[in-house]
């Protein structure tokens, strides 16, 4: 039984399914999670800001329609532009050019997000669903 129990555990940790993987990529910004776990399996500067991507702006539409579905938000509800959001994102990439402290409908928001790729749009958004 000694030479059994060694031989399992040696086997449980070389196998590959329990190796971080290892990436050689160009992308300066990388991360992977076992969301079953929540081990971090990657992370190559994670906390990184960087300018919202088209996949990140179709993951707001996501959310943005599954709290619609869900009632707790409504086409007609305002967001206001924060200041910095305003000053920061207004004028950079794909905009709608929302200004400082304009309140704008939930409604202009999504089809600035989706027909324009507004990364201003996409912030407003994210900081009136969730603060941030």
């Amino acid at each position: 039984m000694r030479v059994f129990v060694p031989s399992i555990l040696v086997a449980l940790l070389a196998s590959p399914a329990l190796a971080k993987p290892v990436y050689e990529g160009q992308a300066p910004v990388a991360y992977l999670e076992d969301v079953a776990s929540g081990a971090i399996l990657y992370d190559r500067d994670s906390r990184r800001k960087i300018p919202t991507a088209s996949m990140a702006k179709m993951m707001t539409a996501y959310v943005v329609f599954e709290k619609i579905k869900a009632g707790k938000l409504k086409l007609d509800q305002k967001f206001v532009v924060k200041p910095e959001t305003g000053e920061k994102w207004g004028s950079v990439g794909s905009t709608m050019y929302l200004k400082s402290g304009e309140k704008v409908p939930l409604e202009a928001l999504v089809d600035g997000l989706i027909t324009l790729s507004g990364n201003d749009a996409a912030v407003v958004i994210a900081e009136g669903v969730s603060g941030t």
